[in-house]
């Protein structure tokens, strides 16, 4: 688990079973062995979100509704770039 990630956003996503596959996609994207920063984009989201500082961990309602809007933008886009 990403330390920017509360344990409550986490359970939010666990307790939707139809996000999992999205939600490990995500994981599997934002990775820093890829030399993605996680904290960073996780301040990143924050900030865009609510504004000031964008530090401390996003909350659970936040992880969800970008969670949701990944798996329909993947759906949209699907084959869109083929």
């Amino acid at each position: 688990m990403p330390a920017g990630v509360g344990m409550a956003a986490i359970v939010a996503v666990v307790r939707r079973p139809t996000l999992w596959l999205t939600a490990a996609s995500l994981a599997g994207r934002i990775r820093p062995d890829q030399g993605h920063d996680i904290d960073a984009f996780l301040c990143f989201r924050n900030q865009t979100q609510r504004g000031g500082d964008g530090l401390g961990p996003p909350d659970a309602k936040d992880l969800v509704q970008f969670v949701m809007w990944a798996k329909k933008w993947d759906q949209l886009t699907k084959g869109a770039l083929n």
